[in-house]
């Protein structure tokens, strides 16, 4: 077995948590050949400041084994005897950078060891970010104004979810679905990804669906004057054809997309397709467009459609919101934007939303020190009792109602009972079920101790 086999292997990461404590680490391992020699595991911890790095040395009986091919490395890698030395070295490697945290106590540390890959699944290509390679753009920097849209301000994305997203729209996939639960973060995500894209040469164009929004706003309507009647294009016909005139490609967002009604959704299937992404006039007269001009095409091609949407299950169903066919998930490529768990993450975003508010940058202004009046780890602790994942609370409280709470608590500190009313006044009044509210109320007060009493 060569040294380029045995890099090529990819072994099992740990996750090592300090129970109790705000502290997780992701620890990776890698086989290393030096000459005659396998120094097995090459740790790095990930998610902390610095990077601890360490190395051990196979059993030399291990070492003749695998070299002379004796036995498999995917038969060794999954013995019970490596995989505990994996959990023994990452607990060594880990501990080390928390040391001084521990102080006099000793809290446990939890390994969680992923699954083994099997080398003939574990496939690893050269070089990295392959997708990056695909980045369609366009020659022309000049972005008509109307196309150019800001990041949401101190936005924090997922970095995954964000990746999914550019690597559809590079590879040319004509609609991608971008699923989440209430307040995760899709439609300012969507408009990240849309003013980054500027860079590419790509524009933006944002629709607010809903029920109302019909096919003869979006596409075609009749229209008349003394001469007759006659067809006027729809505002999204006139921004498709504009980028394309203007030789830019377009990526349009269409917030809250299935609470479109079924015939105006029925009119995307044809631009919705790999090929031929020409929505054609079928009426016999053609568009007449603002600059007198007639149409009977407008090419989709260099147009891609984030479509932000509630998860299909039925508590997000209403009159207004219907439940996509399978005509139409066939047609998207679907990316799921679920409630972050990590807390580094949580109380970034939650610091994000509250240093975004007009409110915070004027007291800011003035010379106050507010960092220290806003709890963010107790808008962490709210977060995650609110948001199990594994235990539904059965209503959505996202990032924007945690940060509120807590920034009223910070606004009202001179009422002993602030954080209480910033709960109530942001999270408990806003759940209409009153079994779902006193549910909350009580995950509340097991999370962080505070009693808030629910008024009927």
């Amino acid at each position: 077995m060569t040294d380029e086999q045995l890099k090529a292997v990819v072994l099992p990461r740990a996750n090592v948590t300090l129970t109790g404590q705000d502290y997780a680490v992701t620890v990776e391992f890698h086989f290393q050949l030096d000459g005659s020699d396998i120094w097995y595991l090459w740790g790095c911890i990930e998610n902390v400041e610095d990077k601890f790095c360490s190395r051990e040395l196979l059993p030399q009986e291990e070492i003749s084994d695998i070299l002379e091919d004796v036995i498999e490395v995917d038969q060794y890698c999954q013995t019970e005897e490596f995989r505990e030395k994996l959990e023994k070295l990452a607990l060594r490697v880990a501990e080390e950078p928390i040391e001084p945290k521990l102080e006099h106590t000793q809290p446990p540390l939890v390994v969680e060891l992923e699954p083994y890959m099997l080398q003939q699944h574990a496939v690893t290509p050269k070089g990295k970010a392959l997708f990056l390679k695909l980045a369609p753009g366009s020659d022309n920097t000049e972005i008509p104004a109307e196309f150019i849209i800001k990041p949401p301000e101190n936005f924090i994305p997922d970095e995954i979810v964000y990746e999914s997203l550019l690597q559809r729209i590079y590879e040319g996939v004509p609609a991608i679905a971008l699923v989440g639960p209430t307040g995760s973060g899709k439609s300012a995500l969507a408009k990240y990804v849309g003013a980054k894209l500027v860079e590419k040469g790509w524009g933006t164009f944002v629709i607010d669906a809903s029920a109302r929004l019909g096919g003869d706003r979006l596409f075609e309507r009749d229209d008349f004057d003394p001469s007759g009647t006659f067809l006027l294009e729809g505002f999204l016909l006139k921004a498709v054809r504009k980028a394309k005139d203007t030789n830019i490609r377009l990526l349009v967002v269409i917030e809250e997309y299935n609470t479109l009604s079924d015939e105006t959704r029925r009119e995307f299937y044809r631009i919705f397709t790999d090929d031929n992404r020409v929505y054609h006039i079928q009426s016999p007269q053609p568009i007449m467009t603002d600059d007198g001009e007639e149409i009977r095409d407008v090419d989709f091609s260099e147009t891609c459609f984030i479509l932000t949407m509630n998860p299909i299950q039925e508590r997000y169903l209403t009159d207004d919101v219907k439940r996509l066919s399978n005509a139409e998930t066939r047609r998207m490529a679907t990316v799921y934007l679920g409630y972050e768990r990590d807390r580094n993450k949580i109380e970034k975003i939650l610091r994000a939303i509250v240093t975004a508010k007009p409110a915070y940058k004027e007291l800011s202004g003035n010379g106050n020190i507010l960092d220290d009046c806003v709890s963010y780890k107790l808008g962490t602790d709210l977060f995650l009792a609110l948001s199990d994942g594994k235990d539904p609370l059965g209503y959505d409280v996202g990032y924007s109602s945690v940060a509120d709470a807590i920034w009223t608590a910070a606004l009202r500190a001179h009422r002993r009972e602030r954080y209480s009313i910033g709960i109530e006044e942001h999270i408990l009044n806003a759940i209409p079920d009153p079994q779902t509210r006193e549910l909350a109320a009580k995950r509340i007060q097991q999370a962080t101790g505070i009693v808030v009493k629910i008024k009927t």
